[in-house]
């Protein structure tokens, strides 16, 4: 909160929440990142015949795809890998052997053991049956991570978008308070004599593991007036804002009458 003084009968309380706005930041690239690790696809073709003998490695993400040849001969068997994960859990993936080195064929391993089994398995299946012509295989993602990524980021453009930088004019002269509340995508204004003004007051919420708050403003009509849509974490200042509210809305009151 930032107070700057017109003159001895006007004053500005600003209040931007740059934490929101952080945090909407953080949401977003978070989830971003996630979702360009787990967008990713792994292909396998490989083709016998008289004239070619050859596999074709396709690793597709959101950033691009790539694709390397190998000689069908140097493919020495695909093996099933599993590792835990922080759950304590297991994730598998594909690795495949060539006489020079190894590759997996996705970068993400996952818990889908089925599907990654039966890819091994058509694999070597098909460098064990020579009469085998040509084999195709995709290690697809999964749709549940993409799902939570997407919360991610659109949780995070809405904190971005939606967060509002709030200034509050308090007008002795004019007896009035003006709120102004500019977003990324919007500016309102209003304003409200001294008179349909009670106090301002912090509000609170519980969520399922801490409490939230919210300065509002009530009204003589019994209406309120939230400054945010939104609650978030710290009262002492959104206490402060509130206080500092009610302060000059009584003292411009009483120096006018």
């Amino acid at each position: 909160m930032k107070i700057q003084k017109i003159d001895k009968n006007k004053i500005i309380i600003y209040s931007d929440p740059i934490l929101m706005f952080v945090m909407g930041a953080i949401f977003f690239v978070v989830g971003l990142l996630a979702l360009c690790a787990f967008m990713q696809t792994g292909s396998l073709e490989c083709v016998r015949n008289a004239s070619l003998q050859e596999c074709r490695y396709s690793h597709s993400s959101l950033l691009g795809t790539s694709t390397n040849v190998l000689n069908l001969d140097d493919i020495v068997e695909a093996e099933l890998t599993e590792s835990s994960d922080s759950e304590g859990g297991s994730t598998y993936n594909v690795l495949i052997k060539t006489k020079n080195s190894s590759f997996s064929l996705t970068a993400v391993s996952t818990s889908d053991y089925s599907q990654k089994n039966y890819i091994a398995s058509q694999i070597n299946n098909f460098i064990q049956d020579k009469k085998e012509t040509h084999l195709l295989v995709e290690d697809d993602p999964s749709l549940f991570p993409a799902i939570i990524c997407s919360i991610f980021i659109v949780a995070g453009i809405m904190m971005i978008v939606m967060v509002a930088k709030i200034a509050i004019y308090i007008d002795k002269n004019m007896q009035q308070l003006t709120l102004v509340k500019k977003s990324l995508i919007s500016k309102t204004m209003q304003t409200y004599n001294f008179g349909e003004i009670d106090e301002a007051y912090v509000d609170e919420s519980d969520s399922s593991d801490s409490t939230v708050y919210r300065v509002v403003l009530t009204l003589n009509n019994d209406k309120e007036l939230p400054l945010t849509l939104y609650y978030s974490s710290g009262y002492s200042a959104k206490k402060e804002l509130a206080d500092t509210i009610n302060y000059y809305l009584e003292v411009f009151s009483k120096e006018d009458s």
